[in-house]
């Protein structure tokens, strides 16, 4: 549910450092919430959650680099950004590792539905 709530705070902070905060900040926790949702709907690894999600974040920035988003809609735009940056490899990386870290010390259940006892299936 942090994950969430700090996704959402993305689109609606204003104070000092909000264009990083919304450009870059969201990046990390868009991946991190991803993590957790995937957990919450697949027995998964940790490792293996993270794999996914990060071949899925790398997909939508090479196809961001490749077309335009000129016609996207606003929900859309929110959902899978609206231009390719370089950077966002960074900030996604730093939040599969984020999501990575948090689901070894949180209690079970906080990032997944059970990350303590899965195994890959």
């Amino acid at each position: 549910m942090a994950p969430l709530a700090l996704g959402l705070s993305v689109l609606v902070y204003q104070g000092p450092g909000h264009l990083w905060f919304r450009t870059h900040a969201g990046d990390a926790l868009v991946v991190m919430f991803l993590v957790g949702l995937l957990g919450l709907v697949r027995s998964w690894s940790i490792g293996r959650r993270v794999l996914y999600v990060g071949v899925f974040a790398t997909c939508v920035e090479c196809a961001q680099l490749l077309g335009s988003s000129a016609d996207r809609s606003t929900a859309m735009q929110l959902l899978v950004g609206s231009h390719f940056d370089p950077l966002d490899f960074l900030y996604y990386t730093i939040g599969l590792a984020l999501a990575a870290a948090v689901d070894h010390v949180a209690p079970v259940g906080y990032l997944s539905s059970d990350s303590r006892t899965t195994h890959d299936r």
